[in-house]
């Protein structure tokens, strides 16, 4: 039995690699996201192309012809619309951990306050003897704002009990809004910042304790020139905020810096639990940013 020789198959080299696919491309074919997929070169045609690793369809990669002078107009007008949001977010953020920072200030001085309102009662007692039930204690506002200046506030603080007893330590409770409002927030902002890694993330809760900081002494500064009377609700917690404030911001701050820690991966488990597969492809920049490759329930 004689033996055919065969003749030895040609194998061709494969197609040089070029690169990868950055940001979503669809295949035409099947809608499968080539983020991520190898670009190479086509030997026949000389074109780049991507092949889907889900139907192996080539995927042409030329460009889209330009729409004219209205297309860069259209890009930067998104760009800055971008740009207002982000600003917008970082100055609601501030203001929110300064409502919160100043709520917990409210809480913290009641014990203060009513201090306040027994020793502003006992001065008018001394001052004008006993008064019907009917009488306000407004006639001596103006009188007390003068004793209330040159106080010794400390001093009075520890005659309400000072740190054991004289500070509404319930007000803590108010951390846990703090701390779950700024992961939160942490959160939206790796999302919508994905470029800021690093220690560039310090900047977004920076900015935020820093606009907290600035709100604060704008309402010192409106509250001393238009204080014109005594008035325990608002003396008490002005001596507080100075003590309160700060370091609350700075617990927001840090949750902030805590949720852009975690965002994205939070993020990236969620994703496929919340959305269907045909609307996970524009969110696989999650994975991109991080150099992570995409699962293919994303894809």
């Amino acid at each position: 039995m004689t033996q055919v020789p065969t003749e030895p198959v040609e194998t061709s080299p494969p197609e040089p690699r070029i690169g990868e696919v950055v940001g979503d491309r669809l295949c035409a074919t099947c809608g499968f996201n080539l983020a991520g997929q190898v670009i190479t070169r086509e030997r026949h045609y000389n074109m780049l192309i991507a092949r889907c690793p889900e139907c192996g369809s080539a995927a042409a990669l030329q460009e889209y012809p330009q729409l004219g002078r209205w297309a860069n107009r259209l890009g930067y007008l998104l760009a800055a619309a971008y740009l207002v949001v982000v600003l917008g977010l970082i100055c609601g953020s501030g203001g929110l951990m300064f409502g919160l920072a100043m709520g917990t200030t409210e809480i913290a001085s009641q014990k203060f306050v009513s201090h306040l309102v027994q020793i502003q009662q006992m001065r008018a007692q001394a001052s004008t003897g006993p008064q019907p039930a009917n009488w306000t204690w407004q006639a001596n506002y103006v009188q007390d704002r003068d004793w209330w200046a040159a106080a010794d506030k400390w001093q009075i603080f520890q005659e309400a009990g000072g740190f054991a007893d004289g500070v509404e330590w319930s007000a803590g409770l108010l951390l846990i809004t703090v701390v779950l409002s700024g992961m939160a927030l942490g959160m939206v902002f790796a999302v919508a910042m994905p470029h800021l890694k690093s220690w560039r993330r310090l900047l977004v809760p920076g900015a935020v304790v820093l606009l907290g900081l600035t709100l604060l002494l704008v309402v010192s500064i409106v509250t001393r020139t238009q204080q014109n009377w005594f008035y325990p609700q608002w003396a008490g917690p002005v001596v507080f905020r100075p003590v309160v404030v700060p370091p609350t911001l700075c617990v927001g701050g840090v949750a902030i810096l805590a949720g852009m820690c975690v965002g994205r991966p939070v993020a990236r488990w969620l994703l496929p639990i919340l959305l269907p597969p045909r609307l996970r492809g524009p969110m696989a920049f999650l994975w991109l940013v991080d150099g992570r490759p995409m699962p293919r329930n994303v894809r």
